[in-house]
């Protein structure tokens, strides 16, 4: 339409925003609201429906190759095939947005002298001053721009996580590769008390230049002196700092090495199942419990990462917890007679939640190190049993559809039967540990 005003009635009336398509000469052209919307719930359902694309691109993404090839089609003189327009839009998502891509995290961890790099599975971490020293990827001066604004982007943290994610589109890559950088940093909290632990993170967890700080302002009459900022403690924490030297340790190299056998396992998978996902999410909570906040935050993070590694069923969640914990706990030291403690904590945790507990009263603090204590010593048990119980049946042949942590029946016959098998084995020296993870690992990590 040559007159505006008239077209602009038309487009109010329809309810036309200015959705587009791409057409085959170049240019773009106008779609109403009603056909975007087909188009993109069109883009959605083959996403979700197709197993090559499910998990690994993003309907964002996909929608960008889609909405193309549907322009091409209309706009061309031909009929449209509905099922090679699909197929062929698959194919051509697949070719064009899935690539190995490296991924750089900034991140706070403690410094030894004479350790510059060290991978937990597919996670390489490597002191950020060798990393700017060294041959920079060029993948990372491209997101960049140039290397000054790189480093000006990770000013604040002392180590760069390096992680190569193959089989994902751009975006779900970025966030997988930040995802495993903090689950590889929460295996590293584990071993570290709460005041310790709160100063690790990736660039979008840990901000030092934030948070435990002080202002200090003198003024001289009226006119305003200087204002200092002072730290609480280092947010780098040194080579001599004794109170994280146990990280070299051999149960803490055991440790690694098994949590790093576990990432490497599961980078690679669009669709976790029902144990992995138990793992990652008791992770992600024990990682948050282990961050600078509350008291009372850090109690409900940690009663909600032991929920995610034994609670299954929404009735009796305390029983269960407290059950399926105690012989974990028990294993590591903690007394039987104390077992009521665990209940307690999480009495308290429902308090808070359920609004009948204030949350900054001083005495939330001591539940807290104890939700971190348990939390710790349940995280590293629960993987270290998980990986027991797959070895154990992979080796017995024991059919799919039987294998333990399938579901949740299979998960409560688990914990039920097998779980007191494991602890007695390990406390008996004629059935030693079983030997170390052998996941395959990433070609480019050997």
């Amino acid at each position: 339409m040559r007159d505006y005003k008239s077209y602009a009635e038309e487009v109010k009336k329809d309810e036309w925003p200015f959705f587009d398509l791409p057409h085959p000469n170049g240019s773009r052209r106008k779609i109403g609201s009603q056909a975007f919307r087909r188009l993109q719930n069109l883009s959605r359902r083959i996403v979700s429906n197709d197993p090559r694309l499910a998990g690994r691109v993003g309907n964002e993404t996909f929608f960008q190759v889609f909405s193309r090839e549907v322009s091409a089609q209309i706009f061309s003189d031909g009929g449209i095939d509905e099922g090679q327009l699909v197929e062929f839009c698959i194919a051509s998502a697949l070719q064009e947005c899935i690539a190995p891509r490296t991924h750089f995290v900034p991140c706070v961890l403690p410094n030894y002298n004479g350790i510059s790099k060290f991978n937990i599975g597919p996670v390489r971490f490597i002191k950020k001053g060798d990393f700017f020293s060294g041959k920079i990827c060029g993948d990372f001066i491209d997101y960049y721009g140039d290397l000054e604004r790189a480093k000006g982007f990770y000013e604040r943290q002392n180590w760069v996580a390096s992680v190569r994610v193959d089989g994902f589109d751009k975006k779900k890559a970025q966030e997988r590769a930040f995802l495993f950088a903090r689950l590889a940093i929460a295996s590293i909290k584990v071993k570290l008390d709460q005041g310790l632990a709160q100063w690790l993170g990736t660039e979008r967890q840990s901000f030092p230049n934030l948070r435990n700080y002080s202002f200090v302002s003198e003024s001289n009459n009226l006119e305003m002196g200087k204002v200092a900022l002072g730290w609480e403690q280092k947010f780098v924490l040194n080579s001599d700092n004794k109170s994280v030297e146990h990280l070299r340790s051999e149960s803490s190299r055991a440790w690694f090495l098994l949590i790093g056998a576990f990432l490497d396992r599961i980078i690679g998978i669009p669709d976790w199942s029902f144990l992995e996902s138990k793992i990652v999410t008791a992770l992600i909570w024990s990682d948050i419990g282990g961050s600078p906040i509350s008291n009372a935050e850090r109690i409900v993070a940690f009663s909600n990462c032991l929920e995610a590694l034994f609670v299954t069923h929404e009735s009796g969640k305390k029983s269960q917890l407290v059950e399926r914990s105690r012989l974990f706990l028990e294993y590591a030291g903690w007394r039987p007679d104390y077992n009521s403690r665990v209940s307690n904590f999480y009495s308290k945790r429902c308090d808070i939640v359920h609004g009948e507990e204030m949350p900054l009263r001083p005495e939330l603090r001591e539940f807290a190190e104890v939700g971190k204590y348990f939390s710790d010593i349940c995280v590293e048990g629960f993987v270290n049993f998980a990986y027991w119980l797959l070895m154990k049946h992979r080796d017995e042949g024991t059919k799919q559809h039987l294998r333990p942590f399938n579901g949740r029946s299979s998960f409560d016959k688990a914990m039920r039967e097998e779980l007191p098998i494991f602890f007695e084995r390990l406390s008996s020296p004629l059935h030693p540990a079983p030997p170390a993870p052998t996941y395959p690992r990433n070609p480019w990590e050997i």
